[in-house]
């Protein structure tokens, strides 16, 4: 028994010594990438400083040549030497006179102090009267001695592009402590790709000689620096010799073949590296156990940590479900793998989600959406995918299937979804709107896919149906209906602004006399360079975006602009009715159209709004209002497109219209012969009923002289439409049917 205890015991101890040698093994090879990395962090950082030096050196020589070309730039407007002479005697004020020197074409160099000698042949001088800039370390700028400077030259040119001259400015201060602190400018050197020095503070021999003393580090070498140097490249040498460890950071300048070299000692940052190795052995032989436990519970933290950053990188907030970025990732790795026409991206979304947060809160909101995103999930397949996108829009990814089968898939989801209701006193039906795109080339950019779905999804909100889920694909009639919106969109401010809307006059013809009683506005887009764009393929954009408003409002103006050239030429108006859409019902639109219409002083009984049948319908008792407020201002005022919509008594009960316009629809009816007798009993009755509440009626659309000889036997005052005349210019209107004031008003159809 104490044989088997020993032998426990020894491989306990031996289990116990292999587990500290791994912990002893592991923070060594810790210790070690953490100094790895500090090395990497200060190779970044001495790399930084150099490049910020070079940026610094760059800028200062930039501002200089900068000021140089403005003075040269002066000095070619000047007549002569000697004015130029004087401009930059002014400009050196009380400095060193001969800083600025001025060279004549012949290489003659004045001084600014009145001095001046051949450097015909300089090099410097030559390339600047050739019409370069050059920056150079030259001895024969030094006048009295031979102490090397940094020299400035750029060319005088003339308005003809003839080189003039030359301006020359050397730097007499030592240009690294002018450039730098002297904190810095002291371990600052420039130097040639040969390794020989061109300005330093300390150093006066080669580079390459100076460094051969010294003791490379870190695998760097002379040779190493020197085909850096020679090749441009940029890169650090370590070394240290008897006084310091240091680094050199060498990096181009853009200017010649020349370097910056940044001197920085080692001492503070290799005592930090000594420091963390000590501690890092000292962890490893002292803490090898407590280390364990803090790598164990140090991974249980970052494990937990980036599940947290994960769940709030990918997971929707509202749903718990994945969002829009986890869906794209993991779109764009099936997608690639999948055969084409294998997918089907969809997009869907609530119909008139608003309400529900309007009607129940937006927390009940949030728990619908979340319901959704569980429903959709419950009837995924293998492979498939769903997430919310924004507000109520959710984005799947499904198999792909025939177009009926897929639809019906859908339907059955969206019964899922409102399967709820089952447990409901009071059901609240959610209806899905659902676009539909065939991902025929999974390499397409999963963005267009997605743009294609909601253009789908977009159009299915103009269909109605009696199912819970509205579908329709993708077409690329949607795109080009896209580009044409964005078309008009980018051009409607432009057309306003020009005038490119045009007024169009369609008559109304009284049915009785057959003359010219009136005319409604319409409006026409003709674009400078193309042709008409027909209404219906902007009108309806227009009322989407809020155009529509001062497009409106400009159509009113032209009203009264033509009914002001009528009463300034003499001539009979006639009423002009104009639309008055939707979105004109902000406070202060009517306002605004009664300004218009007294800066032109035109009677406003000459002026009517025509209002939707819609519109008034959805709320009479406020239209009701409205309609008064147009009385009050002496506009008249019409219900158009009556017996379009859903016409009630009620609505003409409480709106107090001028007019009703028939909508053409109601005359349709009379073309087909099994409709004729009930489409003639409803028209009568409208006509009949319009007669006795004292308002004047107009057929709209009519087309036909059979349309036109029924409404002879009926009480209509007045007809509209392509029979009589098409829309006209304003022009082509008033030569036909326009007379004089003191005419005989009968103005009979051609």
């Amino acid at each position: 028994m104490k044989d088997i205890s020993d032998k426990s015991r020894t491989w306990t101890a031996a289990a116990l010594v292999l587990v500290c040698l791994a912990v002893i093994g592991c923070a060594t090879a810790y210790t070690l990438r953490v100094l790895h990395l500090m090395r990497s962090d200060t190779d970044q950082y001495l790399l930084e400083n150099a490049k910020n030096a070079v940026l610094t050196v760059t800028s200062r020589v930039e501002e200089d040549f900068y000021n140089l070309n403005l003075a040269a730039e002066t000095c070619a407007n000047l007549p002569d030497r000697e004015n130029r002479l004087t401009h930059l005697r002014n400009l050196a004020g009380g400095q060193t006179l001969d800083k600025l020197a001025l060279a004549e074409p012949d290489g003659t160099l004045y001084l600014t102090n009145g001095n001046s000698f051949s450097m015909a042949g300089n090099s410097i001088v030559e390339q600047a009267l050739q019409g370069s800039e050059v920056l150079a370390i030259s001895q024969e700028f030094s006048l009295d001695d031979q102490t090397e400077y940094l020299v400035y030259a750029v060319p005088i040119v003339g308005h003809d592009n003839s080189i003039l001259g030359a301006l020359i400015w050397r730097d007499t201060q030592r240009f690294v402590t002018h450039w730098f602190p002297q904190n810095q400018s002291d371990r600052i050197t420039i130097v040639e790709s040969d390794g020989s020095i061109i300005l330093s503070e300390q150093w006066g021999e080669n580079v390459f000689d100076l460094l051969s003393r010294t003791v490379p580090e870190r695998d760097c070498s002379l040779d190493q620096l020197r085909s850096d140097l020679s090749e441009g490249r940029q890169g650090i040498f370590y070394y240290h010799n008897t006084v310091e460890e240091a680094a050199i950071t060498y990096f181009p300048l853009p200017f010649g073949n020349w370097f910056l070299l940044l001197r920085t000692p080692l001492e503070s940052m290799n005592r930090s590296l000594s420091q963390a190795m000590l501690l890092g052995i000292l962890l490893c032989f002292l803490l090898g156990a407590a280390f364990l436990l803090f790598l164990y519970f140090f991974r249980r933290a970052q494990q937990r940590h980036t599940q947290l950053l994960e769940q709030l990188a990918f997971s929707d907030p509202v749903t718990g479900g994945d969002n829009a970025l986890r869906f794209s990732m993991r779109v764009e790795k099936i997608l690639p793998e999948a055969p084409p026409a294998s997918y089907v991206l969809v997009s869907a979304d609530i119909q008139a989600f608003g309400l529900v947060n309007r009607i129940f809160g937006e927390s009940a909101g949030d728990r619908v959406l979340s319901h959704l995103c569980r429903s959709f999930q419950d009837r995924l397949q293998p492979g498939e995918l769903v997430a919310r996108d924004t507000q109520d829009q959710f984005l799947l990814l499904l198999h792909a299937d025939l177009p009926a089968a897929l639809e019906a898939r859908l339907e059955e989801m969206a019964r899922h979804v409102n399967r709820f209701n089952e447990h409901t006193p009071t059901p609240y039906y959610l209806h899905l709107t659902i676009g539909l795109c065939l991902v025929n080339d999974p390499s397409h950019p999963l963005s267009d896919l997605l743009d294609q779905a909601n253009l789908a999804r977009k159009r299915a909100r103009q269909h109605s149906t009696d199912k819970l889920s509205t579908c329709a694909w993708y077409r690329p009639e949607d795109q080009e209906q896209r580009l044409r919106e964005q078309n008009i969109c980018n051009q409607m401010e432009r057309a306003l602004e020009n005038g490119d809307f045009k007024i169009y006059l369609q008559p109304k013809f009284s049915l009785a006399g057959r003359r010219v009683v009136g005319a409604e506005a319409l409006v026409r887009w003709q674009d400078g360079e193309q042709a008409f764009f027909r209404p219906d393929s902007f009108i309806p954009y227009f009322e989407r975006n809020g155009f529509i408003t001062r497009l409106d409002r400009y159509m009113f103006e032209q009203s009264c602009i033509q009914l002001r050239q009528w009463l300034d030429a003499g001539l009979k108006p006639v009423p002009i009715s104009v639309n008055f859409s939707r979105a004109n019902l902000a406070v202060g639109t009517l306002a605004a159209y009664q300004a218009i219409q007294e800066r032109y002083g035109v009677p406003p009984s000459l002026l009517e709004f025509e209002l939707t049948e819609t519109m008034m319908g959805e709320n009479p008792t406020f239209f009701s209002e409205v309609v008064e407020a147009m009385h009050q201002m002496g506009f008249q005022c019409s219900i158009d497109d009556f017996g379009s919509g859903y016409s009630t008594l009620y609505m003409l009960q409480q709106v107090q219209v001028d007019t009703i316009k028939l909508d053409k629809s109601l005359f349709d009816g009379l073309r087909s012969q099994p409709e004729c007798p009930r489409t003639a009993i409803v028209v009568e009755a409208v006509l009949q009923l319009a007669r006795r509440l004292g308002l004047k009626t107009v057929a709209e659309g009519i087309s036909t002289q059979e349309q036109l000889e029924f409404l002879k036997h009926y009480p209509c005052d007045m007809v509209q439409g392509y029979y009589f005349s098409h829309p006209l210019p304003a022009e082509e209107f008033c030569r036909r049917f326009l007379r004089p004031a003191d005419a005989p008003p009968e103005v009979e159809v051609p």
